[in-house]
């Protein structure tokens, strides 16, 4: 259920059934998002974020005590939306916990999941549609800001997961359509798959 709301009817590479589409769009993945180098191209992100971290600490003096956790928190949300968008967003952190939390949605064992046949009737007296819906659309309403505003630049800077896949939309290179929801479901799983990561290289 969680992967037909909140990604774009099972668009992604997680939730996409085995097939053709997946095929293509687990290509695309592994050359243009999830490759090497562009994994390496965000490494200055990481060493800026971290030294600006380091500064800040520094700053503060041997003798108070630092809450490590809030800084870490924040260096995170900070860096992967660097990564995934190009800047930082003030409405980076929302994204990131709707992000975690539909995860959380599609990775348990709901009531739904387990009777599929049920699972509109289920859905209803469980309340995980409602509750997908509300994810969906913080998740759509933030990507959507950030897409439109690409677009509105005219111009992609192709070293972030958005500019790369705008660039990518209209020139058809993978064999299948590259829509607005498209962007938007690649966007979503990289974008925790980057948040995993960026977290273990910190």
């Amino acid at each position: 259920v969680a992967g037909g709301i909140v990604a774009y009817d099972w668009t992604d590479i997680l939730f996409s059934p085995s097939g053709d589409y997946w095929r293509k769009l687990r290509r695309l993945c592994i050359q243009e998002i999830l490759s090497a180098k562009r994994i390496l191209s965000f490494e200055h992100i990481r060493e800026d974020e971290v030294r600006m971290l380091a500064d800040e600490i520094r700053a503060v003096g041997p003798s108070v005590a630092v809450d490590l956790s809030a800084r870490l928190h924040r260096i995170t949300n900070t860096i992967v939306s660097r990564a995934a968008f190009g800047n930082k967003r003030s409405n980076a952190a929302d994204f990131l916990v709707a992000i975690k939390q539909s995860v959380i949605m599609a990775s348990g064992f709901y009531v739904p999941d387990l009777f599929p046949r049920f699972s509109v009737l289920l859905c209803w007296l469980t309340g995980m549609r409602r509750t997908l819906h509300g994810i969906r659309d913080t998740i759509d309403s933030i990507l959507e800001e950030i897409i439109s505003e690409k677009e509105e630049a005219k111009q992609q800077q192709d070293n972030n997961l958005v500019d790369a896949l705008l660039s990518l939309m209209d020139k058809g290179v993978f064999g299948f359509p590259i829509t607005r929801d498209t962007i938007k479901a690649i966007v979503l799983v990289t974008t925790f798959y980057s948040l995993l990561f960026h977290i273990s290289t910190i």
